[in-house]
């Protein structure tokens, strides 16, 4: 019995053991192929106008991609965009945001600025510009002084989408961006606004997938739906299909995972069996005894299970 019940603890240990290191595995799998540079697009961006009440329409924003959603967690980042204006040496654009600070840039020369008149330019833009740190713009009402010029510290990081200005400095349209404070951006005509919103890569579990590729669908319709604007939104990033992607990588994996724990259960059973063949050898003797003494098969049989 000790010998029986010690088979059926081990065996029980390795099982769950298994089937846990499974779904961690297909947890780490779902996490990697979501933070992937080669699937720098995993998010969900929505542009429109600027609004004439921006914390009001920011506040909107935010809170229909948060319930669209839920329960799966994401990031939300709000960036303030200019129509492309003119400057010597070509037509640029200016951003402003929370996001664009030391820590997701990197300065390449200079300081970081300090004051709204101040600012920081794309290193590849400011090389086909002609502008360098120095460089005086005069951007809308706003006199502007280029302090540092920044390249994106992780280019392949979700939060830019796979943006050209930021990868590259420059677009079909314009170059750039020169980061600078949210009023110089709002002071430059009929300006856009952006949300960016991405999953927290690091709280997706496998099981979540599915239901993050339908909330994905429905979020842009949502934030319709919330008519931030009235002025029509633009929707771009591929969380839906990447996310749909990721699901069938897990999925895979789990059936994989299937072959080895079907094994070890099948070891499982062939050992108990031999297991409890040799506990009743062994007890031959006293199961003849019972029956001689009158005893039925059901009550042996009970005594045996």
């Amino acid at each position: 019995m000790a010998v029986l019940f010690t088979v059926v603890t081990l065996t029980t240990a390795i099982l769950a053991g298994s089937l846990g290191n499974s779904g961690l595995l297909a947890t780490r799998t779902a996490q990697a192929s979501l933070a992937s540079p080669e699937r720098g697009d995993a998010g969900l961006q929505v542009q429109t106008r600027l609004g004439d009440d921006f914390a009001t329409q920011d506040g909107i924003a935010r809170d229909a991609l948060s319930k669209a959603f839920y329960p799966v967690e994401v990031e939300t980042w709000t960036t303030l965009i200019s129509e492309p204006f003119s400057v010597d040496g070509g037509r640029l654009v200016a951003w402003a945001g929370e996001q664009y600070a030391p820590g997701n840039l990197e300065p390449t020369e200079g300081t970081w600025p300090a004051s709204e008149a101040e600012a920081a330019l794309q290193a590849d833009a400011a090389e086909t510009l002609g502008l360098g740190v120095g460089s005086e713009l005069t951007v809308g009402d706003h006199s502007l002084t280029v302090t540092a010029l920044w390249r994106a510290a992780d280019p392949s990081a979700g939060l830019w989408l796979d943006d050209p200005l930021v990868v590259g400095g420059t677009d079909r349209s314009a170059s750039g961006p020169l980061i600078v404070s949210a009023p110089v951006v709002e002071s430059l005509g009929s300006p856009y606004v952006r949300w960016v919103s991405l999953p927290d890569v690091s709280s997706i579990t496998a099981q979540q997938l599915g239901l993050l590729a339908e909330r994905a669908g429905q979020a842009a319709e949502d934030v319709k739906a919330a008519d931030v604007s009235g002025r029509g939104l633009v929707v771009t990033g591929d969380l839906g299909p990447t996310v749909e992607q990721a699901a069938r990588d897990s999925a895979s994996g789990d059936a994989f995972g299937f072959v080895p724990v079907s094994v070890l259960v099948l070891i499982a059973l062939v050992g108990l069996t031999q297991v409890a063949g040799l506990l009743s050898a062994a007890r031959e003797r006293e199961t003849s005894l019972l029956f001689a003494r009158g005893a039925s098969l059901r009550q042996v049989l009970a005594s045996t299970l």
